[in-house]
């Protein structure tokens, strides 16, 4: 399958939001003041779109192989070298930063259970810390791709069932009303983000089987209008909100949009902004390392005697944003392309499936 080039315009603007959203907290937690007005408060919908984007990703990709258990070694060993190589990386940056006298990491990161945890990707209680804050979205992915492979072994029908079944125990945990899970893997394992693979998942099913592709262009534009619609709502939402009603109507949204214009685009084959493009493809070193570089930066500004001193405080917090994102680039060519083609090279050299 070729790459969709809007899908990675879309993963570029959403590794962007998730990078306005942690500058907002940021300012909060940091300097006690407002990035634009609190704007971007409720930009971290960006990892909502990496959910779906995720469920669609794997499924459009490998529809044809669920069901043929030959395919499974070759699958778990790409989901595995293309997400550990990196996030070993970063948790190594993030260890060494700390331990060569890096300040502004809580002590209570560096503990041997949140390494292990880190680099393993493995859940976490809800009020641990893993070495780099967005870590927790990559151990409910981690769970996804696992789920998945049990569609290859087991075959369509079955994972039908699976994945039926998953969504209705989500609602049935985590039904408004019903309070949060206390025990820790109930609450993981029903997690409400979990439906937002199960709805991308979906979409890749109705793009291979080439349904409903007539309702394209309302899909599109539906998913936007509600996606506006939801941003709006959001800006207004406490801690309290955040469980399975949001997570589904954002989970609906980007399904809808990433519906639409994977179809459209099939259609009218459109040409997309490179620097977006760019970006999409470096998206997830920027997801992982752009907190380090907001980390850097507040520090830097501390040690050179404070933002008063220095520049305007909306001014840092976008300059702050641009070194995060920079950085992340910069990462994905020193590290994570490098490690891509090797990995590729690698796959090619170990399995053949006739």
């Amino acid at each position: 399958m070729g790459k969709i080039n809007y899908l990675q315009v879309y993963r570029g603007i959403a590794a962007l939001l998730v990078i306005l959203f942690h500058v907002d907290l940021q300012a909060k937690k940091s300097f006690g003041t407002e990035f634009v007005g609190g704007f971007f408060h409720s930009a971290n919908i960006g990892v909502d779109f990496f959910f779906v984007l995720s469920g669609f990703i794997i499924v459009y990709v490998h529809f044809d192989q669920i069901g043929d258990a030959r395919h499974a070694p070759r699958y778990l060993l790409k989901r595995l070298l293309r997400f550990y190589p990196l996030v070993f990386a970063a948790c190594a940056v993030k260890l060494g930063y700390f331990f060569a006298g890096g300040g502004g990491i809580p002590e209570d990161k560096i503990d041997t259970y949140r390494i292990f945890s880190s680099f393993l990707l493995l859940p976490m209680p809800e009020n641990g810390h893993y070495l780099i804050s967005v870590l927790w979205t990559l151990a409910h992915e981690v769970l996804f791709y696992l789920l998945f492979l049990f569609a290859l072994l087991l075959g369509k029908r079955a994972a039908l069932i699976l994945g039926v079944t998953w969504a209705l125990l989500i609602v049935i945990v985590q039904f408004p009303g019903t309070g949060k899970p206390t025990d820790f893997a109930l609450h993981f394992l029903m997690s409400p983000c979990h439906m937002q693979f199960l709805l991308g998942a979906a979409v890749a099913v109705l793009i291979r089987k080439k349904l409903w592709e007539k309702f394209a262009v309302a899909a599109l534009l539906a998913g936007s209008l509600f996606a506006v619609w939801c941003w709006q709502g959001a800006r207004h939402t406490t801690a309290e909100d955040i469980y399975l009603l949001p997570r589904v109507q954002w989970g609906i949204a980007f399904a809808l949009i990433v519906f639409g214009t994977v179809i459209l685009e099939q259609r009218h084959e459109w040409a997309a902004p490179k620097g977006l493009m760019l970006l999409g493809d470096a998206s997830y070193s920027v997801y992982l390392f752009h907190t380090s570089f907001l980390k850097i930066g507040a520090v830097a500004v501390g040690k050179l005697g404070g933002l008063e001193n220095l520049m305007p405080a909306q001014a840092f917090f976008w300059l702050n944003a641009l070194l995060a994102t920079v950085g992340g680039v910069v990462a994905f060519y020193i590290i994570e392309r490098p490690a891509m083609n090797y990995t590729r090279k690698l796959l090619r050299n170990r399995f053949t499936v006739s």
